[in-house]
């Protein structure tokens, strides 16, 4: 087992012993290669065994839902891109290619360039809109959000901007 997986399945852990791990819909993944994650889960006492609590999100033309989805919310502020680099590096490596009616984002049309954090962001999105009366944010009164820079997103746009390409330029964060 790797150390990627080991860390991950730590954090899985933390979050689920600190009880904000919900019973249906808590993890979403592409469910191509998921295999080894779930037997590391189960080793930790994180069971899938009635397939509700960690899901496959289907990828591919399928994840345009998410896709538009996450747009929506981008676009009328109630999703707000944080403004980290990682982040922004990832969006800016995702290639959009158009297909019929619809809209694909793959790991063929960005090459080699990593798109693992917008994906991931993508998966949430879909489990997240499919009961939006469940979410419960893991920010409570007592921890708070905290927000640096005030209002202000990458380059002095707006946080609420979708335009989150990065150039690569250190400085511009």
């Amino acid at each position: 087992m790797g150390d990627d997986i080991e860390e991950l399945v730590s954090i899985i852990d933390r979050v689920d012993r600190e009880g904000l791990l919900p019973s249906e819909g808590a993890i979403g993944c592409d469910p191509i290669g998921v295999g080894q994650i779930l037997d590391v889960l189960a080793m930790h006492g994180i069971d899938n065994n009635d397939k509700k609590r960690i899901v496959g999100v289907s990828q591919g033309w399928m994840l345009g839902r998410a896709i538009k989805t996450l747009e929506r919310h981008l676009a009328d502020g109630s999703f707000v891109h944080g403004a980290q680099p990682l982040m922004a590096w990832n969006v800016g490596n995702a290639k959009v290619e158009q297909r019929a009616n619809g809209i694909l984002i793959t790991k063929q049309a960005s090459g080699t360039a990593k798109i693992d954090a917008l994906m991931a962001t993508f998966n949430a999105t879909d489990l997240m809109s499919l009961d939006p009366s469940n979410n419960r944010s893991i920010y409570t009164g007592e921890r708070g959000l905290l927000v640096l820079g005030g209002n202000q997103g990458p380059a002095g746009l707006p946080a609420s901007n979708s335009a989150l390409s990065w150039n690569g330029d250190e400085d511009t964060f």
